[in-house]
């Protein structure tokens, strides 16, 4: 499946700005106005790329989904 089929969300409110997610997946991720991620779109990483940026944020403010289901 490609990346269009996921929800990808990053949770503002918990986000540091750190770039974890945007030096894993720079495709899908850039830093807004206010120094916090946020999701490009479309996204431009593939799904396993995607999977492991979400991963790697320490404050597990990246969240995807697919059909209402959870994967990160």
């Amino acid at each position: 499946m490609s990346a269009n089929d996921l929800e990808i969300r990053v949770e503002r409110d918990s986000c540091l700005g750190s770039q974890a997610c945007m030096r894993r997946a720079p495709g899908s991720f850039e830093l807004g106005a206010d120094g916090k991620a946020r999701v490009v779109e479309p996204p431009g990483d593939p799904e396993p790329v995607l999977i492991e940026a979400a991963q790697a944020c320490p404050t597990f403010s990246v969240r995807i989904s697919r059909g209402g289901k959870t994967l990160v």
